[in-house]
């Protein structure tokens, strides 16, 4: 009698560890699927930073395609300028077409982006390339709209349908 119920401690044991090993490994791909490495390219330059999945952002470009919000930080390394990006008026505007540098001028559009507290006017550039990848998978999207944004983390977020 005690053997036998020494081996079902052994058994729950065993299945015990078995569940809890695999719980983890899911907690654990859930991490990986949330949060990725971006690269980002204009010409000869380029730039890497965090990414994070953002199943919220709804936000398009003017063909429809979703937005990538970048931390404006990152963007004013990459151009090696030094702007503010928010718009408030047309000034605002002119002020960042005629600071940004001559080979992505056109590209140069806004949208509007819904924040919890008001609508903010998106600037939105389009670049070369960017590069987006985590442990399980790559994906590159040719000229990715990238709306520029003092987010709270200086990184990007990332539409799911730029994944998909």
């Amino acid at each position: 009698m005690k053997e036998m119920i020494k081996k079902k401690n052994i058994f729950v044991s065993i299945i015990s560890a078995f569940i809890a090993y695999k719980l983890l490994r899911k907690i654990n791909d859930l991490k990986l699927g949330l949060e990725y490495i971006c690269t980002l390219y204009i010409k000869d330059k380029s730039i890497s930073f965090k990414g994070y999945l953002d199943t919220g952002n709804l936000v398009r470009g003017i063909n429809g395609e979703g937005v990538i919000i970048v931390h404006n930080s990152i963007i004013n390394k990459i151009l090696n300028t030094n702007l503010s990006y928010e718009i408030e008026d047309y000034n605002d505007y002119l002020h960042i077409y005629n600071n940004i540098p001559i080979t992505i001028k056109d590209s140069l559009s806004y949208t509007f982006y819904n924040t919890t507290k008001e609508k903010q006017i998106l600037p939105i550039l389009r670049f070369d390339k960017i590069v987006i990848t985590n442990k399980r998978k790559e994906k590159t999207v040719y000229n990715p709209y990238i709306g520029i944004l003092g987010i709270d983390s200086s990184g990007a977020l990332i539409p799911i349908s730029t994944l998909k």
